[in-house]
């Protein structure tokens, strides 16, 4: 696998879509509550035959351009997680795990940062001598990670014939005579995840073994199985130091023995899931591996490495609908279906009310995510204790408060996105804000300017998420929200902030760039409000290159 450059998508939504989205916070979970994961975007539908769950991208631009980038994947594709990978640089690594630690915070849908070929690349840092101690990089690269959200994971991933290597198994290993350090067990032992690959198709009958090997190196870690769906003859030999390659039948008999026993260790928990490199189901052709990385496949073989992997994904997905196929059907009973707040002064939080939701199913209830939505959304914070999972009969509650924006009646929904019937459960809240006691509004704005990257003129690229924070102690009243300035044409807005916020709220501003002209191009956002001046804003930049 290699980290791939940040890219645009291949099949863009319209804006309107994106808008809704974000704001709800993704799409429904598959029928299984185990972890399924692409690296990448899939064709519409594969995603959905698949049981997606998450996927998992790399990403060699800032953490703030890739926090935003793969968020609009995981929305577009409807999983709630996505794995980001990010180069394994000696010198920047850990400053950008520190930032990935704070976007995870704005962008939630970032469950773990780490590192691809994980043992690979740093036996080639340490025998170009730019690395001369993995274990310390290592850790300060966790310990960066987890700074400001300690539940961020770090992940890695490893292939079957890595795990023999003296870098994770002994003190130190050696290469030309010349004697290197190793990672300490005490440094493999805080690694959260490992996504355990097989180079060698032949290699499928003894993956449980590797497995275990696995788990002894790295104990604490969750072990994600990994499998290559895609033509890899021209690539490797088909044993590990063999000297012949695959058939396209052996490659797809070895690859069938391979993902089924994956599939098999899923379910049986052995492994918390499994993963899918290269993503692009059901348009295999696409992947600029083929042209990138000519090794891939001779490019008189393209025809065949396109056909072949197209055999492969299909049956992928014949797999996991054989594994995971049952005749036991979750439902979810919710305490009531709509719920009166009752009323509270304007920036005020009442008492909670609480609301419990069982699944009165027979099968597992896989929870993919549960947010609250529509007018005033913000008005409604909630928390909840019902995880990823509810098995049959089981119960979890969910906590609602209300603290109302502004005065009057006031409406939003909780929504459950779940594999129960439509996958969609929603229970809608409302309340009543009263005036209140006095007080002073503030605005505070994530950044002062904003750089939109450079866009090919007349495409527009993946937006810009600023967040306005009402850093004042009453409500604040927001009568206008526009872009301006001499290309605000250039400067798409979709404004999730409604006409109001209350102290300590936040909302979201999400912001979209497409170049009307090559070179520079600048506006500014501007927000008319009761806080200070009654005006603030936000400069817009971005520059216009040709195809």
């Amino acid at each position: 696998m290699n980290i791939v450059s940040l890219v645009k998508p291949r099949v863009l939504l319209a804006l309107c879509l994106f808008g809704v989205f974000a704001l709800l916070g993704g799409g429904r979970a598959s029928a299984q509550s185990q972890e399924i994961v692409s690296w990448g975007e899939n064709m519409p539908g594969w995603s959905k035959k698949l049981g997606l769950t998450a996927l998992r991208e790399g990403c060699t631009d800032t953490p703030a351009h890739c926090a935003v980038y793969v968020t609009n994947l995981a929305i577009r594709e409807g999983v709630s997680r996505v794995y980001v990978s990010i180069p394994l640089s000696i010198s920047s690594a850990a400053s950008s795990a520190a930032e990935y630690s704070s976007q995870s915070l704005a962008y939630p849908k970032i469950v773990e940062v780490g590192f691809d070929d994980f043992v690979n690349d740093i036996e080639n840092a340490e025998i170009a001598g730019t690395l001369s101690d993995p274990g310390s990089l290592v850790t300060s690269v966790i310990t960066a990670l987890k700074s400001k959200n300690p539940n961020l994971k770090f992940g890695v991933t490893v292939y079957e014939d890595s795990l023999s290597h003296l870098l994770i198994t002994s003190s130190t290993w050696s290469n030309a005579g010349i004697s290197y350090k190793s990672i300490p067990a005490s440094v493999l032992a805080k690694i959260d995840n490992v996504h355990l690959f097989v180079h060698y198709r032949e290699s499928a009958s003894t993956y449980a073994t590797s497995v275990a090997t696995a788990k002894r190196l790295f104990p604490n870690a969750k072990i994600i199985a990994g499998a290559y769906p895609y033509d890899r003859i021209d690539y490797t030999t088909c044993a590990y130091k063999g000297t012949t390659h695959c058939t396209a039948a052996q490659e797809q008999t070895l690859f069938e023995q391979l993902t089924t026993t994956q599939a098999g260790m899923v379910k049986a928990g052995t492994v918390s899931g499994l993963e899918f490199f290269f993503g692009y189901f059901g348009d295999p052709q696409d992947w600029p591996g083929w042209v990138t990385q000519t090794r891939v496949c001779n490019p008189t073989r393209y025809a065949q490495c396109y056909a072949n992997s197209d055999t492969l994904q299909n049956m992928s997905v014949s797999i996991l609908q054989t594994a995971f196929s049952s005749t036991a059907v979750p439902q979810v009973t919710t305490q009531y279906s709509s719920v009166y707040m009752g009323s509270e002064p304007v920036g005020k939080e009442g008492t909670p009310g609480k609301i419990s939701l069982k699944n009165s199913g027979s099968g597992a209830l896989a929870i993919s995510e549960i947010v609250v939505a529509g007018t005033n959304a913000a008005d409604f914070p909630m928390t909840h204790n019902c995880g990823s999972s509810l098995a049959a009969s089981a119960g979890c509650t969910l906590t609602v408060y209300f603290r109302p924006a502004a005065v009057g009646s006031r409406a939003g929904q909780i929504i459950v996105y779940d594999n129960a019937g439509s996958g969609r459960q929603t229970i809608n809240l409302t309340g009543t804000g009263t005036a209140g006691s006095s007080g002073t509004p503030g605005v505070t704005l994530q950044y002062p300017s904003v750089f939109m990257g450079n866009e090919f003129v007349g495409v527009q690229g993946t937006p810009g998420k600023i967040w306005i924070k009402n850093s004042g102690t009453a409500a604040l009243a927001i009568s206008r929200i526009a872009v301006s300035g001499t290309n605000a044409a250039d400067f798409t807005l979709v404004n999730g902030c409604g006409s109001s916020l209350a102290p300590a709220a936040f909302c979201t501003l999400s912001v979209y760039f497409k170049p009307g002209a090559l070179g520079s191009r600048s506006a500014k956002i501007t927000l008319t409000d009761n806080a200070g001046s009654g005006t603030q804003s936000v400069a817009l930049t971005g520059t216009g290159i040709s195809k």
